[in-house]
């Protein structure tokens, strides 16, 4: 799966605590969402449980680095 599977799986990650930040009212229907997608992509066998977690934590990470560039 490699580099392609762990950036798959930033994506919604980085988008999840961005737009929770900005409005959290809605973090339980992105963290949701995120769960969805993480879970479409383990269940259909394109990416294995290692890669999910990797990219979540480096999409948190590249979330967190946007919103304290942003100043939120």
């Amino acid at each position: 799966m490699g580099r392609a599977a762990v950036s798959g799986a930033a994506r919604p990650a980085a988008a999840v605590t961005f737009l929770s930040a900005l409005a959290p009212h809605r973090a339980a229907d992105y963290e949701w969402m995120r769960a969805e997608v993480l879970y479409s992509r383990l269940y259909m066998a394109g990416h294995v449980a290692s890669d999910l977690t990797a990219g979540t934590l480096l999409g948190d990470l590249i979330g967190d680095y946007e919103l304290a560039v942003s100043g939120h």
